[in-house]
């Protein structure tokens, strides 16, 4: 059923794709506080609170939706700023824009997540709906460990914040596509 039906393919496809490059930023932001930021863990806190800002503000967006209309388009948006937000981390060295950019990241992540759930069990036939949904949460956070493991390989043979700089541009590569497919919808 996924992989003949487009509308459910590409919102996931574009969950996969944020859940192996975009969501290993966790690992890598204590190396970004402490030797690119030089803050430390209070930074590593604040920073790690700014994208926990960005979510709460996505889901306050998402709540005000009227419907699911617009969601296949906001996903493949969204996707795109995440990857842009997390490019531009990776090239910070500014702890004030540093916490913007997680901001955005949050913003990004939670939109792409939380919308592509909220599209796909309304789209999905009642039937399919339990199945479909721990397609989605393997797809979410069952790749995100993968793409973690990578990160932290690269980070150690490449530095962090070249990782980072890699994992966005791979995000907004990967998401173009997807998000072109998806805003024909």
């Amino acid at each position: 059923y996924v992989a003949r039906t487009r509308d459910v393919l590409y919102p996931l496809l574009s969950v996969a794709v944020i859940s192996f490059f975009g969501l290993a930023y966790v690992v890598l932001m204590p190396i970004m506080a402490e030797q690119v930021l030089g803050r430390g863990s209070a930074g590593l806190g604040l920073l790690m609170a700014a994208a926990g800002l960005g979510a709460l503000i996505a889901a306050f967006i998402l709540a005000g939706l009227p419907d699911v209309k617009g969601l296949p388009r906001m996903i493949g948006l969204a996707a795109l700023g995440l990857g842009a937000c997390l490019t531009c981390f990776g090239l910070s060295a500014n702890f004030y824009l540093s916490l913007v950019l997680m901001v955005g990241l949050g913003l990004s992540m939670m939109l792409v997540t939380a919308s592509t759930n909220t599209y796909l069990q309304s789209v999905v036939p009642d039937e399919l709906r339990g199945r479909l949904m721990s397609v989605y949460s393997l797809v979410f956070l069952g790749v995100a460990p993968f793409g973690g493991l990578l990160a932290g390989a690269a980070a150690h043979a490449w530095g962090a914040p070249l990782t980072l700089v890699s994992g966005g541009g791979l995000t907004v590569l990967a998401s173009l596509p997807l998000w072109r497919a998806m805003s024909r919808r």
